[in-house]
């Protein structure tokens, strides 16, 4: 997956979690177009990189922990030198 797909994949499931909207498992993997397996891993990326992520089993829903805000940022800095 290309980087620019995955953050964009990320920012949907962040959507989904901020509003408690994933629904169970397969449900969620399935509203973003990929297998369970693949959203698991995604999950567990997203929470090494620090996401309060946690699943209500009465909600059928995953959801942040604590407040979160997902943030994603590229940027360049250009020295002076020419050399």
């Amino acid at each position: 997956m290309r980087l620019l797909q995955k953050i964009e994949l990320f920012k949907r499931m962040d959507d989904m979690i901020q509003h408690k909207s994933t629904g169970s498992p397969i449900a969620f993997a399935k509203r973003l177009g990929i297998c369970e397996s693949t959203m698991y891993n995604h999950l567990k990326e997203l929470k090494e990189l620090g996401a309060p992520i946690k699943y209500d089993k009465s909600r059928l829903s995953y959801y942040y922990k604590t407040q979160t805000t997902f943030i994603c940022e590229f940027r360049f800095e250009v020295s002076s030198d020419d050399g």
